[in-house]
């Protein structure tokens, strides 16, 4: 009986001991993924935010190709008024020399 009674006590002590140790463990584990998650949201953010900049710079970057577009269409009417002139032109001067 006493030696049932030793065995107990042993067998209680060392499962006050392992129970809280391992409580203490399974926190310490549940704040480790806690940090990650936090840091992988952080991430994220940044991620996010600097996605948002690369697509303003991209919005940016289309208008201004749509500008130089239309300037590149004036430029084109342009030419072609000049070529018509110079076209009038030498016809102008083939009837007065002709």
């Amino acid at each position: 009986m006493r030696r049932r009674l030793i065995v107990a006590v042993l067998t209680l002590l060392t499962i006050g001991g392992v129970i809280p140790a391992a409580h203490a463990s399974l926190e310490s584990d549940l704040e480790s993924v806690q940090d990650a998650i936090e840091d992988i949201q952080d991430r994220i953010s940044e991620a996010e935010g600097r996605q948002s900049d690369l697509v303003t710079d991209l919005l940016i970057s289309q208008s201004r190709i749509d500008g130089l577009d239309a300037d590149i269409r004036v430029t084109v009417t342009e030419l072609a008024v000049v070529t018509a002139d110079i076209a009038t032109t030498e016809s102008e001067l083939d009837l007065l020399e002709g």
